[in-house]
């Protein structure tokens, strides 16, 4: 089985229009999208959680799913709408350890991955301290 992706697909995907060209190419071409169906199947895995870790991190920059939440909302894009969600969600499913996980389940773990996007990469220690410094008694 050929786990490669074609020679013209650049990953991890690092802005939206690299991401807005894959997804009308996979909108367009069913053997693109088994192709990057097999390759991030071979991502592996132990669980959900660490699948789709594994997953995004070969797929998106930081930068990239940083600017993304599963509807949307506050001008992201939309996952939920993405023909990469479906991609996603079946090679997970090809993935022995996760292969009954649900559309629901995989929709909490892809939330909260790219609810965490901003705190990856230094971006929690450039968050400016909203605490009060702690003084000892």
């Amino acid at each position: 089985m050929d786990m490669s992706i074609p020679p013209d697909l650049v990953l991890p995907l690092e802005d939206r229009n690299m991401l807005q060209d894959i997804e009308r190419g996979l909108g367009q071409n069913p053997d693109l999208t088994e192709k990057l169906v097999t390759y991030l199947a071979s991502r592996g895995g132990k669980n959900l959680k660490d699948s789709v870790k594994r997953i995004f991190q070969s797929l998106f920059t930081n930068h990239l799913s940083i600017q993304m939440n599963w509807t949307g909302s506050g001008q992201k894009v939309s996952f939920n709408n993405l023909h990469l969600k479906r991609v996603i969600h079946r090679a997970v499913r090809k993935n022995p350890a996760t292969k009954q996980a649900t559309e629901e389940a995989l929709q909490s773990e892809v939330s909260r991955f790219l609810k965490g996007a901003s705190d990856r990469e230094g971006g929690r220690r450039q968050r400016p301290r909203q605490a009060e410094p702690r003084t000892e008694h």
